[in-house]
């Protein structure tokens, strides 16, 4: 919106509504626009009869009904992202949907897409570039409380999945959140590079425990309350349970996650893991979490290559601008493949 006290150029806010009612099907949308129309000057922040035309221009630029008598003008292509006309665009007259959608964007300082880009939303990016990926089988490693096995339960049903977590308390709370959920099993232990006993310590919220051997401090400090927890590796685990596939793996362990991946050596070699997603530190300062570059020698040696960057956190803890951390996610060589026909 524009700054408050500043009034908006008139003319173009009437065209606004002008192209608001041309394009906008007939019907309560249509109705409601032309009902508000005159109701009042704008001005900054008091600029309530402009959300009326915006809300009924989100609803015929997303839901494509348009007014009929339009439709001659309105020859949008679906191929092309943002909404833009395909042959109108380039003719002497402007499709409306087109006009509509600049001064939308220049009213609201926003942008419109028809797309999200790559790397705003996971699962909207796999279901795009990996059409015939079949989710079956997801490990949730490094569970907490269960909000990403939330998601997964959403956007891959039908799947298995399997939830780590070796925090006591966080695992209560991990069981009574996907408690009644038949497709989800929980397990109370770590993942790891090695079967054995480790110590888990906090790292300021239950949402930043790690596994600690050497556990950082000074003699000034307060003793780190420490809990001991049960190591296991992946190709352990699934040879136990006889699993010889994991569609998606996500790994979120506070400095671990390329530990995790060494105990995966025998599923990784054999592409027996599809998509892997990582917690990686992006910056030299950040001494929390694996640096990018050792994932991506790592799992390229392994013929895993990087997908996507996601979920990404400037460095916070310094009041900083540069990338502290991001999810990084790769798919097996096997899985490209699969969706490119080669």
């Amino acid at each position: 919106m524009a700054a408050s006290g500043t009034k908006l150029d008139s003319l173009i806010l009437s065209k606004f509504y002008d192209f608001a009612e041309l394009a906008c099907a007939p019907g309560p949308v249509r109705a409601f626009i032309q009902a508000s129309r005159w109701s009042q000057p704008c001005y900054g922040q008091d600029c309530i009869p402009l959300l009326t035309p915006i809300i009924g221009v989100i609803y015929c630029l997303i839901s494509g009904k348009t007014n009929a008598d339009s439709n001659s003008a309105l020859n949008v292509s679906r191929n092309v992202n943002c909404l833009e006309c395909a042959s109108m665009s380039r003719g002497p007259k402007m499709g409306v949907r087109h006009e509509l959608k600049v001064l939308f964007e220049k009213l609201t300082r926003t942008h419109v897409y028809r797309d999200l880009p790559r790397g705003t939303n996971l699962f909207d990016d796999l279901r795009e570039w990996l059409p015939n990926l079949r989710v079956e089988t997801v490990f949730d490693v490094g569970a907490n409380v269960g909000q990403s096995a939330r998601k997964y339960l959403h956007e891959f049903p039908g799947s298995q999945i399997y939830c780590f977590e070796p925090v006591g308390e966080n695992f209560k709370k991990l069981e009574e959140n996907l408690r009644g959920q038949g497709k989800v099993q929980s397990f109370k232990l770590a993942l790891s590079s090695a079967k054995g006993t480790g110590q888990m310590a906090p790292g300021g919220g239950s949402q930043m425990f790690f596994l600690s051997r050497d556990v950082p401090g000074t003699p000034s400090q307060s003793p780190v309350r420490l809990e001991e927890v049960p190591l296991e590796t992946l190709d352990g685990f699934c040879w136990d349970r006889k699993i010889d596939r994991i569609s998606f793996l996500k790994i979120d362990t506070e400095g671990n996650d390329l530990e995790v991946l060494k105990g995966a050596e025998e599923l990784l070699s054999l592409q027996n893991i599809d998509v892997v997603e990582v917690e990686a530190g992006m910056n030299g300062k950040n001494k929390r979490h694996v640096p990018l570059g050792d994932f991506i020698v790592f799992l390229e040696a392994r013929s895993y290559y990087l997908f996507g960057v996601y979920d990404q956190a400037h460095e916070w803890p310094a009041r900083e601008p540069q990338l502290r951390r991001s999810n990084l996610v790769f798919i097996s060589e096997r899985t490209i493949h699969g969706n490119t026909g080669r």
